[in-house]
């Protein structure tokens, strides 16, 4: 999905450029529009509605109005919209999703996004009103980016950055273009948040945000549609888990919809297990093809993914990451896939399991958002500690950290020591605990910790549970749109393969906003409480009791015993200036750092700098 504003629409090369840098993510068909204001181009990924009739950029037309879409993703709930425009006298050509798109705007102009579920960010040309409307969905799952130039009247949009880079007029790759500011969030963060890229003259339309283009005045604005919901806990259990299968269900069945064959990611885990369980529970598993990936040299889930796919009896797939082989080939594809810095190491084996996975489906159901949405952090239940210890007066916490501050020999990672470290945090005098935690560690700049702090209080108006903010924080701004949706979602379109969640529909947002805390975490160090209950009849009970397990690939190993290389790679690629200070400090001093800060910064840097060499041309 692209579009251009400001150029001289009798040449087509630019957004046949535009359409051919983004192939990739479409390649089915391909198709553009122009007339004398505006260029819009699509790469279509045929998923619904395998005809002609699916092909964009589409045009609409309804009671004398007329708008042209381009659309990237799906509107899951597509058919019952259909339903409802079809009675106010709407009239559709094709079976697709992206006709009533079109119908609904029509119908209900810019809070038309209200009405849907889905996973989006789309552009219609409106020719009655001379505008350019777009959005985002509600997390973030598909991507928008946009260049604008106020002075010169210019927009220009596409799914990804590299789209725009078709323009190189612009002089967008050079090194001037680069915002050192996005530079620090990327080696904290690990990613590059909305609205800001690594290019100050590109951005990212945030997820729940609209966007409108005026044609006449060029001018652009943006605003949020959708609100962070407020904590409404709701005390009744069994109300709660007889809703949340029902939830389950249908979230899941509406993202089986496709004319593809589809399958589902299968690891050892909760998230993946309680979709597949659903998926099961709607259809022959026979007709399912599930997909996983082992890791022999590291921490292995494979006995655990043996269990679930003899439970499930799908016609599963499974791959081991070869070492090092698979890594590097990983390393190498990064610099074409990745238009700007990202480090969610998880996208080195996405990348092989998405290759093999293309091979026989086009559409994949995944587990993403289950921790955000149950709250599977373990950071989560360590806030419920503390804010449980904060009950307690506060002269009873300062004699009992006295108490136990007598017993040093004891480290951080002992129940004692753990206590002891709660009960400092509780006794600091602060609305924003987090921010404190934080500002110590020994790389978070003061821009990454500005943007947490604000997005932080942003939660945190929302309930005055520290617990549920954080979780708000992750779900909204943290672990999903521009990170570990971003990993996803560029990993499978690389090979024209849609990944679904779920857990990405809205309607488990807010059916986890009713959700009390203490039925997501427990102080005893318990998480997805709820969760449990809800898919004890659907999955293997070896892993519904399995104790979680982070997802830690040996990835460092590799560095490691690469490390003299990607020291003398980075500085030969690298112009001195370039790297933060932060950076080159944490670098050179390898003991004061840490070993695990140091090759974490190591493994970000040495991914920088494939950026830099294959993005940055002057």
């Amino acid at each position: 999905m692209c579009g251009i504003n400001g150029f001289n629409f009798s040449d087509q090369t630019l957004i046949n450029k535009m359409n051919s840098n983004i192939k990739h993510r479409g390649p089915d068909d391909d198709g553009f529009f122009c007339d004398n204001k505006i260029s819009l181009g699509q790469v279509r990924l045929s998923i619904i509605d395998l005809s002609a009739n699916g092909k964009q950029p589409m045009q609409y037309v309804h009671a004398e109005k007329k708008v042209i879409i381009v659309f990237n993703g799906e509107i899951y709930n597509f058919q019952t919209l259909k339903i409802e425009l079809k009675k106010q006298g709407y009239s559709f050509n094709s079976k697709t999703d992206t006709e009533v798109i079109a119908a609904s705007y029509i119908e209900y102009g810019e809070k038309c996004v209200e009405k849907f579920n889905g996973m989006w960010s789309f552009a219609i040309y409106d020719i009655t009103k001379n505008i350019i409307f777009c959005s985002r969905d509600r997390l973030g799952v598909k991507p928008f980016n946009y260049y604008y130039d106020e002075k010169q009247g210019i927009f220009i949009f596409s799914s990804e950055i590299k789209g725009i880079f078709a323009h190189e007029n612009l002089n967008l790759q050079n090194k001037k273009n680069i915002a050192w500011d996005s530079l620090d969030f990327f080696f904290s963060l690990g990613f590059i948040p909305s609205p800001y890229t690594v290019y100050k003259k590109i951005k990212k339309l945030g997820a729940r945000e609209n966007l409108v283009f005026n044609l006449q005045t060029k001018k652009l604005q943006t605003y949020t549609y959708y609100a962070i919901p407020e904590f409404k806990p709701v005390f009744n259990k069994r109300k709660l888990v007889s809703k949340g299968k029902k939830l389950l269900k249908s979230s899941t069945k509406l993202r089986m919809i496709a004319d593809v064959p589809i399958g589902a990611f299968l690891s050892g885990g909760l998230d993946s297990n309680s979709v597949v369980g659903t998926m099961k529970q709607i259809k022959n598993t026979k007709q399912i093809h599930t997909f996983s990936m082992g890791f022999p040299d590291g921490i292995d889930e494979t006995p655990f993914i043996n269990i679930s796919k003899k439970f499930f009896k799908t016609n599963h797939h499974h791959y081991n990451f070869q070492g090092k082989k698979d890594f590097l080939n990983a390393l190498k594809l990064y610099q074409n896939v990745f238009d700007e810095p990202f480090s969610d190491f998880g996208f080195m084996p996405s990348f092989k399991l998405s290759e093999k996975t293309s091979r026989q489906v086009k559409v994949i159901l995944t587990g993403d958002g289950g921790d955000e949405i149950f709250g599977g952090y373990t950071l989560l239940y360590n806030i419920f500690q503390y804010e449980t210890i904060r009950k307690i007066p506060k002269i009873f916490r300062r004699s009992l950290l006295k108490v136990v501050t007598l017993f040093k020999k004891n480290s951080d990672l002992t129940v004692l020591g753990k206590i002891r470290e709660l009960l400092r945090w509780s006794l600091v005098d602060t609305t924003n605990p987090l921010y404190e935690l934080y500002k110590d560690n020994k790389y978070f700049d003061k821009n990454s910790l500005k943007w947490f702090n604000e997005k932080m209080n942003l939660c945190l108006n929302k309930t005055n549970n520290l617990t549920e903010a954080t979780r708000y924080y992750y779900l909204f701004f943290s672990t999903m749109g521009d990170n570990l949706l971003t990993k996803t979602d560029r990993t499978t379109m690389y090979y024209g393969l849609e990944a679904r969640s779920p857990f990405c529909d809205y309607r488990w947002i807010e059916f986890a906003s009713k959700i009390p805390t203490k039925w997501k975490v427990s102080i005893w160090g318990g998480t997805k409480l709820i969760m449990l209950t809800l898919i004890k009849d659907i999955i293997p009970k070896k892993i519904l009791n399995r104790k979680k397990q982070g997802f830690t690939p040996p990835f460092f190993k590799y560095i490691k015993q690469n490390e003299q290389y990607i020291l003398k790679y980075i500085k030969s690629n690298i112009p001195k200036g370039i790297l933060p200070r932060g950076v080159v400090s944490v670098i050179d001093d390898k003991k004061q750092s840490g070993e695990d800060l140091y090759f974490d910064i190591l493994l970000k840097t040495y991914l920088f700098t494939l950026w830099y060499k294959k993005w940055i041309k002057n």
